[in-house]
């Protein structure tokens, strides 16, 4: 990739529209100093100085589309609750469409609240994790609401270029293997791009052009390590092509792109593997979100006409910048993508 390509790269991204579908969280970051211990608890008195809400979850896959310049309609449900409502506003700030986000009193908007304290009298501004309040469905959707999503589905996928599924809830969240069965029909009859992330199903994506697991979600989708095991470098490489092979045989899917965190990406297709590396970065940073980026960066070059390599590249570029983003699920926007590439010449440069 010359540095020319690049930028006509980035520039390309913010013609695509897509529809996101899955489970949209709204993630809280709370930060604040630790400056007594309650009198009714053994526990520490966190004086609030900084609360940030964010879309979590899908939300962050769409949030990191529009901050390329994308267009992005979410396909989800939302409760009639607190959390809703302000995943609502979230998704407006940052131009993500909500027509296709459906409401219901049953259904609890799935919130991940992190709190980060320091104390009063350290010598260090550092904060620290101390607590962290996770709200998730316990049901499933109810059948109605199935049904409105598949429809809206048929009624939406015709008018955008692909489609991303971000499947994080498992059998308590938005996703279905029937609504994954009804987006695989309906790419290939419209001939769109179709994506899926997931944690734990990635099974459910027959038939999809690309499929985003991290090392350890392609191995347990392949059976091959139930739990999770640290592998030397030259050892889980070959796992991982081994895993990626059975993957691409139980759904026939078209790519594998396998995240490996400071290593790379490794792209898995029939014909064979190609390891895309990163820069390894010295200094402090907070992977949280970094899968997002790579989902959302991929797919928005492919669909806007880059090679898988090319696609690959420009997903690790932008992964090194929201990793820097300490604290938060970050995104990168094409300046920050571009300004990088000093960085990544040696590896993609001619």
């Amino acid at each position: 990739m010359t540095e020319k390509r690049l930028k006509k790269l980035v520039e390309s991204l913010s013609r695509v529209k897509f529809l996101v579908a899955g489970d949209f969280c709204l993630d809280r970051y709370l930060r604040g100093v630790m400056v007594d211990i309650s009198e009714e608890a053994a526990i520490p008195v966190i004086s609030c100085v900084e609360n940030i809400y964010s879309p979590g979850g899908a939300g962050n896959t769409a949030w990191n589309l529009t901050a390329l310049g994308g267009q992005v309609e979410a396909l989800t449900v939302l409760g009639k609750d607190f959390y809703g409502h302000i995943l609502q506003k979230e998704l407006a700030a940052r131009r993500i469409g909500t027509r296709a986000v459906f409401f219901s009193e049953r259904w609890k908007t799935p919130a991940y609240e992190k709190f980060y304290a320091r104390s009063r009298y350290a010598t260090t501004a550092s904060y620290q994790q101390s607590l962290r309040v996770d709200t998730q469905n316990e049901a499933g959707l109810h059948v109605a609401l199935k049904d409105a999503l598949q429809r809206k589905l048929q009624e939406m996928l015709p008018r955008v270029d692909a489609i991303v599924v971000v499947d994080q809830a498992r059998e308590c969240g938005v996703i279905s293997p029937d609504f994954s069965r009804e987006v695989s029909r309906l790419g290939k009859k419209y001939r769109k791009l179709t994506v899926l992330d997931s944690r734990r199903r990635l099974i459910m994506g027959a038939n999809f052009s690309l499929l985003v697991p991290n090392d350890y979600e392609v191995m347990a989708a392949a059976g091959l390590f139930p739990e999770k095991r640290v592998l030397p470098a030259e050892q889980q490489t070959r796992a991982i092509h081994q895993a990626a092979r059975i993957v691409l045989k139980k759904t026939g899917a078209t790519t594998v792109a396998v995240t490996r965190g400071p290593s790379g990406i490794t792209l898995c297709q029939r014909s064979g593997y190609q390891h895309v590396p990163t820069i390894a970065l010295s200094e402090n940073i907070d992977i949280t979100g970094a899968g997002d980026t790579v989902t959302a960066v991929m797919s928005a070059a492919l669909a806007s006409g880059a090679t898988l390599l090319e696609a690959a590249q420009l997903a690790n570029m932008a992964a090194s910048v929201t990793i820097r983003k300490i604290g938060t699920t970050g995104t990168a926007c094409p300046e920050e993508i571009l300004s990088l590439w000093p960085d990544f010449q040696a590896l993609y440069g001619r």
